[in-house]
């Protein structure tokens, strides 16, 4: 006989978890009712290890939720009930990981949950964003507007790290040819030539005499290099779980000479984005700003906006405080306050993340057109040294032949 697991509430009001055998989920409910317990979640056992082994299997992508939340946008603006949505979306859904989850939503909302809650049991795919636009629009009545809303933000989202991704590319392949190429030259041709200078016994010029040293070194001690990696990504990860290293750890990076400027347009594209999104989908700004700080990927300004929202919470406006900030430039502090002069501070939030968005777009490029030649210039450096140290007492040795 099947043994399913569910989750209850009793006449006290109170969680009740268990697990009951019998032939069909009704029966399961059934029986709980005799009992004067009410169903809000239940699943076959054998499905359930079925959906934990695909999601452990996989994860959901950001094209794969946001071609989710569009159609299921679509089929509730068309007037789908709800549950009809889930059981079309999870049969149409490819992702086995996203399969799984829709069915537990399916499952939470059948037995009573509002959908909200329903997607917050899965905070690795829907975000507090996304599930506080939900519960707003649950109040509302207005899920396929907001659920709209929340795709054009996830949509917006993968287009900025597409663009950092692609504008990252070229770097990327110029420093693994670099490695590559100076991997052959000292694990290749240095060694294949330091048997033919060590028979010419004649003093080696110093540049030949250092680049011996250093291919001696890696050939040696090579594995030093990945373990030095190793361990100052370790470091990373460690100091950042510490109180207050995180903090320090983004505060640096907007220290940074060159990229300092761009994390700080990134963070400020982000809250922008965000906020407007919120603001936009009816979430109050207390709760819109909350949200926020725990969203904006970077501790400097989630301490920022956390002292913000205090303010806030204290009677004054959102651009007084922020003024407060370097953080925030004068030109975002403006915005801020005519939106709120106006009464569409949502509209003008959305425009300082849109004017943000390309602020970075332009910042990285720039910061590409450094990089890309400096690199080169870099690894041409290492070419010629390479090069110098080998043919250098290759023409000594000619001039003495001849």
């Amino acid at each position: 006989m099947p043994s399913f697991r569910y989750e209850a509430i009793d006449a006290n009001g109170n969680l009740v978890r268990g697990r009951i055998q019998a032939e069909t989920e009704s029966q399961v409910v059934e029986r709980l009712a005799r009992e004067n317990q009410r169903v809000i979640y239940i699943r076959m056992e054998d499905e359930l290890r079925r959906a934990r082994f695909a999601l452990s299997l996989g994860r959901v992508r950001d094209r794969d939720l946001l071609v989710f939340t569009r159609q299921f946008a679509t089929l509730l603006r068309a007037g789908v009930p709800i549950i009809r949505g889930l059981d079309s979306l999870r049969a149409q859904t490819v992702n086995p990981a996203l399969k799984s989850i829709i069915s537990e939503v399916r499952q939470n909302v059948v037995g009573g949950m509002g959908l909200a809650d329903a997607f917050a049991r899965h905070p690795k795919v829907f975000s507090p964003l996304y599930v506080s636009m939900v519960r707003v629009a649950e109040a509302t009545g207005n899920m396929g507007e907001v659920l709209d809303r929340i795709a054009s933000f996830i949509d917006s989202e993968m287009t900025i790290k597409g663009r950092i991704k692609g504008a990252l590319f070229y770097p990327a392949l110029v420093l693994v040819i670099a490695i590559a190429v100076l991997i052959i030259l000292f694990f290749v041709v240095m060694p294949t030539f330091k048997g033919m200078f060590s028979e010419m016994g004649a003093e080696l010029p110093w540049i030949t005499r250092i680049a011996m040293g250093l291919t001696e070194w890696l050939l040696h001690w090579w594995f030093a290099i990945p373990l030095f990696a190793i361990a100052l990504l370790l470091f990373y990860y460690v100091y950042s779980k510490v109180p207050g290293g995180r903090y320090q750890i983004d505060l640096l990076k907007l220290r940074l000479p060159l990229f300092g400027h761009l994390v700080q347009k990134m963070a400020i594209s982000r809250f922008a984005r965000t906020f407007s999104t919120l603001l936009g989908a009816g979430v109050p700004i207390l709760n819109s700003l909350e949200i926020t700080k725990n969203v904006v990927g970077n501790s400097v300004f989630a301490a920022v906006l956390n002292a913000v929202k205090e303010n806030v919470r204290d009677g004054y406006k959102l651009s007084h405080p922020m003024a407060n900030y370097d953080i925030f430039p004068n030109m975002v502090v403006q915005m801020v306050d005519t939106g709120e002069e106006a009464g569409n501070l949502p509209e003008m939030v959305e425009q300082v993340a849109l004017f943000y968005d390309e602020e970075v777009d332009r910042s990285i490029k720039a910061l590409l057109s450094l990089m890309e030649p400096t690199m080169i210039i870099l690894l041409a450096g290492v070419v010629a040294f390479v090069a110098f140290s080998i043919y250098l007492p290759l023409f000594k040795m000619a001039t003495v032949i001849h």
